[in-house]
């Protein structure tokens, strides 16, 4: 486990003991695109996990690291202030658009009355909800494939299988065609 908090630490989603830290090189990618990101890299942990007796322990741990670093860096990007105000925000996927806090117009566009651009467009850039990172609740995490093997089993049987089913399969398919 600590290898892998390391590797996290190496590319800025966590300091050394494990802290989440925010990462900035998310801060110039969509909430879409970030999240996603994040997701992908928090299921392949979760497969890397996948036989170990404390896989849900692990992928609990991984999964707030990279959610809460990811929202100090939301936090940092929407001005929001802190992650608990992302998660308010955001939901605790952080699956639903945050949209940074509403500045105030310039004083000549308050007495001309005029409106800027963002104004005109209140609801650019919510076209619905992003994709959700997995794993937030402990629950949510499956138990480890514990399942014994088959007293015959041998290394290749499992291949072996799968090429006799495509290969059945290729010739009822052939026939069906003729």
């Amino acid at each position: 486990m600590q290898k892998v908090i390391n590797r996290l630490a190496e590319k800025g989603f966590c300091d050394k003991s494990g802290h989440p830290k925010p990462n900035f090189a998310y801060f110039q990618y969509p909430q879409s695109y970030s999240v996603a990101r994040i997701a992908s890299i928090l299921r392949g942990l979760a497969n890397y996990y996948h036989l170990a007796n404390s896989k849900r322990q692990c992928v609990t741990r991984l999964s707030y690291i990279l959610r809460t670093s990811l929202a100090k860096t939301y936090a940092a990007k929407f001005k929001l202030g802190t992650a608990a105000k992302v998660f308010a925000k955001g939901g605790r996927d952080l699956s639903k658009p945050i949209k940074a806090k509403k500045a105030r117009r310039p004083l000549l566009n308050r007495v001309l009355g005029s409106k800027t651009t963002a104004h005109r467009r209140r609801g650019a850039g919510s076209e619905g909800h992003s994709p959700a990172i997995p794993y937030t609740r402990y629950g949510q995490i499956k138990l480890p494939d514990t399942k014994p093997l088959t007293k015959n089993w041998q290394p290749g049987q499992a291949r072996l299988n799968c090429i006799a089913k495509k290969n059945l399969y290729q010739n009822c398919h052939r026939e069906g065609n003729d």
